[in-house]
């Protein structure tokens, strides 16, 4: 759908998905979601706006799921936590291989939680780093 929303030739979403996927038409509009029972069949609507909040969900759903790792999560947490700690996450993606940073990451995920757990707003980047720093 992605990459429907980069092209908005819905055409070429199903060229896409055979070259890159190797799903047909027939085994989209064999999919059921939910209370849908009628499969994906399109056309689809075009909503380029969606294309970063799609983006962001596609790199939720990767680090929910294991396919992100602490870089990335860091990426997008930048700038939403003390500085101090966001300092020290840096050096210990620096150090991943030192003796001391399974420790270090479960200090910093304890000092990382007051950031969202008792903070006026819950920033959902660092609840994902957070996340990602457990595996």
């Amino acid at each position: 759908y992605l990459h429907f929303l980069h092209t908005g030739n819905w055409d070429d979403f199903w060229t896409h998905l055979w070259d890159n996927h190797g799903l047909t038409r027939e085994d989209l509009a064999g999919m059921k979601a939910g209370w849908r029972t009628d499969g994906i069949t399109g056309p689809g609507n075009h909503l380029p706006q969606l294309i970063n909040p799609m983006k962001h969900f596609y790199w939720i759903l990767r680090v929910t799921h294991g396919g992100g790792n602490m870089d990335s999560a860091m990426d997008f947490a930048r700038g939403k936590m003390p500085e101090d700690v966001q300092n020290e996450i840096y050096d210990l993606l620096a150090n991943r291989d030192e003796y001391w940073a399974p420790n270090k990451i479960v200090e910093l995920r304890e000092r990382l939680s007051g950031t969202w757990r008792y903070g006026d707003v819950t920033e959902r980047d660092v609840v994902l780093l957070d996340i990602a720093m457990e595996k």
